[in-house]
């Protein structure tokens, strides 16, 4: 199966499907035609190089944001799980208190 290169090199120079071999369809294309065709995979390479640069930055940039927040997430729910805590200490120790001094007034 031709790869999309092979396709594409084939459609440029006007190659058809048959059974021409490789020799004789070389041998039908001039050096400049082949050196234009050579130009044309470059400028594709370079295109689909930078989209991929392109999108890998980006995706960089994605898995950043997204530690930044899961950062924050566990950063938030150790704050909460510490103030829940110390909210529940005081208030067990406010009732602890208050009970102990209601039987000292009693």
């Amino acid at each position: 199966m031709p790869s999309d290169l092979d396709s594409t090199a084939g459609s440029e120079c006007n190659w058809d499907e048959g059974g021409n071999s490789s020799a004789a369809q070389f041998s039908a294309i001039s050096k400049e035609q082949l050196f234009q065709m050579l130009q044309k995979m470059r400028m594709r390479y370079h295109k689909y190089k930078g989209r991929y640069a392109d999108l890998a930055n980006a995706y960089k940039e994605l898995e950043s944001e997204n530690q930044k927040v899961r950062n924050v997430m566990q950063q938030t729910q150790v704050r909460f799980k510490d103030n829940k805590i110390h909210t529940a200490l005081y208030c067990n120790n406010y009732y602890v208190l208050s009970t102990w001094q209601g039987s000292l007034i009693k």
